[in-house]
């Protein structure tokens, strides 16, 4: 398996080698493509990604198949019951609810992402690595990257965290022999507060299809919870306005680079190439420093070149590694808008200090009362959240369109 993902990444290298070869030699030969050569860069740019999402899917089951192991080595305790029993419990009826919470190895998961628990108690629920709780975070993590990127703060209660926050240090002077020091004070900024939003919805069931069918109800449990909960989740840490939402990381960027006037919004290499010097060197230099930006845009971000004639893209070779610009990885994000006039289109920094906070774990409950008369039980899935970027200070910065 970790060969032919190999593979199919340097197909996918020589994919893009191919479709930059066919705008190179328009270059050369000072002409615009042809549109036979755009028909042909197209179709090279499609191979590559499609490329990309079977290595993807081969890297997704090689982790599958090592939780797998992994949970097969572990010994439960007798007296616990593993989430597929408390779900069948929940299916039948003989239990009506269930908080399914973080397991140990969820929370020391090497990810780019940074995950803690705030509580001194430990673990609920089943004793295998795999439980529902790991699965729909794993599911997140793969609908939706914010919730990769992140620090992932979890808490028993939901009382609103207050996080510090400076706009400015101290600073040093030099002082001759015997002479007093000069007061110097940091300016604290407002707190950055973390509270505790509701995302939950419910599903509906046939008795029948509960009571006839012989379904892998955990598998699609986490799926559809995931999906549900991730897309609005994703979308509200990206751009969420604040109040009666988190605050997107986006919303919370500083700006960067403005892009020239007469372009439509759009970026140039030096724009980004200005945009990552924008972020000092402590925050760009971080293990969570990365880019965000929709597909469309990556797809424009392919073509461009630094003054010295070098892709400022390159593709990733190694499995399970992103793609990267100017050496630092890429995360596509649908919900960073496109590159229009006055349009925050790209965001660079240290990512991870966009903290989520999340309040126990994934409740899941089942009435068979809400459509009694139809027939129906409802399953209702709720998580409890928010996020915020901590560091306002210049941490992640933004390109925005010129506005005219």
């Amino acid at each position: 398996m970790a060969t032919e993902n190999i593979d199919l990444r340097q197909r996918r290298a020589k994919a893009i080698a191919d479709a930059r070869a066919i705008v190179e030699r328009a270059e050369a030969e000072n002409r615009n493509t042809t549109a036979e050569e755009d028909e042909q860069y197209d179709r090279a740019m499609a191979d590559a990604d499609d490329l990309l999402k079977r290595a993807q899917r081969i890297e997704g089951l090689a982790e599958q198949e090592a939780s797998l192991v992994a949970a097969q080595r572990e010994t439960p305790t007798p007296a616990s019951e593993g989430d597929a029993d408390i779900l069948r419990k929940i299916a039948s009826g003989e239990l009506r609810g269930y908080e399914f919470r973080p397991s140990a190895a969820m929370r020391h998961a090497a990810d780019p992402s940074e995950r803690r628990t705030m509580t001194g108690t430990g673990d609920t629920g089943a004793p295998i690595v795999a439980s529902l709780y790991d699965r729909i975070m794993t599911h997140l993590v793969e609908t939706g990257p914010m919730w990769r990127t992140s620090t992932v703060i979890n808490t028993d209660r939901g009382e609103t965290l207050d996080f510090p926050s400076t706009s400015s240090w101290q600073t040093a002077t030099i002082k001759a022999e015997k002479s007093a020091s000069d007061n110097s004070e940091m300016t604290m900024a407002a707190f950055v507060a973390l509270g505790a939003f509701r995302y939950s919805f419910y599903s509906q069931v046939s008795e029948e299809l509960l009571n006839d069918s012989a379904i892998p109800l955990l598998d699609i449990l986490a799926q559809g919870a995931a999906t549900a909960i991730a897309v609005k989740t994703g979308t509200d840490f990206t751009v969420g306005a604040g109040t009666t939402l988190p605050w997107g990381i986006v919303a919370q960027s500083s700006l960067g680079k403005t892009g020239g006037a007469g372009v439509t919004g759009a970026f140039t290499a030096d724009d980004l190439i200005d945009l990552y010097y924008s972020v000092v060197a402590p925050y760009r230099n971080q293990p969570g420093a990365g880019w965000m930006l929709r597909d469309a845009s990556i797809a424009a971000v392919r073509k461009l070149k630094d003054t010295a004639g070098q892709y400022i893209f390159a593709p990733a070779l190694a499995a399970g590694a992103p793609d990267t610009l100017l050496g630092k990885p890429i995360y596509p994000n649908p919900d960073v808008v496109a590159t229009a006039l006055s349009a925050k289109s790209v965001i660079f920094g240290d990512l991870s200090r966009y903290y989520i906070r999340t309040v126990g774990g994934i409740r899941f409950e089942r009435s068979d009362d809400f459509a009694f008369t139809s027939h129906l039980v409802t399953f209702r899935c709720m998580l409890r959240a928010d996020g915020n970027l901590v560091d306002q200070t210049g941490a992640v910065k933004h390109f925005i369109g010129n506005a005219v």
